[in-house]
């Protein structure tokens, strides 16, 4: 298969698997941000901070497309043939251990007492909010950077495409 094949195929998974993204988030991104801004009455807080998230996600993706496309120039294709198999081997790893423990991610051996003596009052002042959505530009940034399973194609695809342009169209996508 030539380059360009290889690249529309992956440009078209990763539209593909940022729609599932969107769909049905991950763990460690929407439902991070649900308790900021979960019962709002601001829309435009809500955006805001929604915004903020995105921005950090998107400069995220764009941080690792050019570091691993710049990475991939000079990575020997023994080294590419390497990182595939290794990638191959996680992913598989993981279903595994899905298909066998499926509740390991969703419960744990201990119980907590949730009551309301350990609160803390929210702060509701300008400073508070400009933290809030600098946070969570920082969390949209740390998402990224945290490879989830349903990325490594895109992070594998980046690894092997030795150009910079073709590892962010990937990313961007």
């Amino acid at each position: 298969m030539s380059d360009a094949t290889i690249f529309w195929i992956a440009f078209q998974s990763s539209l593909f698997l940022g729609l599932i993204h969107g769909i049905n988030p991950c763990g460690h991104s929407w439902v991070v941000l649900a308790p900021f801004v979960a019962g709002d009455s601001s829309g435009r807080r809500v955006a805001r901070l929604t915004l903020a998230f995105i921005l950090g996600t998107a400069v995220g993706c764009l941080a690792i497309a050019v570091a691993l496309g710049a990475l991939s120039v000079g990575l020997p294709d023994s080294v590419r043939q390497a990182v595939d198999l290794g990638t191959a081997c996680i992913i598989m790893g993981l279903g595994l251990v899905m298909l066998i423990k499926p509740n390991l991610l969703h419960h744990h051996d201990h119980h907590h007492d949730h009551c309301p003596d350990h609160t803390t009052p929210c702060l509701n002042n300008r400073n508070t909010r400009v933290a809030t959505a600098w946070g969570l530009v920082l969390l949209g940034f740390v998402n990224v950077i945290v490879p989830c399973p349903t990325l490594a194609m895109m992070y594998s695809y980046a690894i092997d495409s030795t150009s910079i342009p073709r590892a962010v169209g990937v990313f961007t996508a």
